[in-house]
């Protein structure tokens, strides 16, 4: 829970959602029903019920892109219910069916930076930089990670 405040204190919570088509109106991870449930619950802030609506969604979703959009709003869900090995997992799953995700690379980043893998989490930013540079979300998401490492780190030394 207190992540969760984090999050929401940070700005994070919007980098991490995905986004609406708002020509229409409507989600842009497609017409499958679980997979839209699991977005809105998202929205309104209740995770868990999103992660099950999306892991049943990206089961019943034959189409790539669907299922990679879905995997990367799955890896946003276990990222706030602070599961980040699953988060990076569901990232790594939509980078497999869709590479140049700077969505999915932004969510990994996120989930790496509360791994504290800064070194990763980085890279994850630098590459989804090479795809839309211009992303709001993208560049705050940079801007959170270069606060990070340039904030010192005290050693504690052994003295057994």
């Amino acid at each position: 829970m207190a992540r969760i405040i984090a999050l929401a204190l940070l700005g994070l919570f919007p980098l991490l959602v995905g986004a609406t088509d708002n020509s229409n109106n409507t989600t842009v991870i497609g017409s499958n029903v679980d997979l839209v449930e699991g977005y809105h619950a998202m929205l309104s802030g209740d995770y868990e019920y999103a992660v099950e609506k999306l892991k049943q969604g990206i089961k019943a979703t034959p189409n790539n892109r669907d299922r990679a959009k879905a995997y990367s709003n799955l890896c946003a869900g276990y990222t706030i219910l602070e599961q980040y090995e699953l988060a990076v997992e569901s990232c790594n799953q939509s980078l497999d069916l869709q590479p140049r995700s700077w969505h999915a690379l932004n969510n990994r980043a996120l989930a790496l930076m509360f791994m504290d893998r800064l070194a990763e989490a980085e890279a994850d930013v630098n590459d989804a930089m090479k795809i839309n540079p211009d992303a709001p979300k993208l560049q705050r998401t940079r801007e959170i990670l270069l606060g990070r490492l340039r904030i010192p780190r005290v050693t504690i030394e052994d003295h057994t």
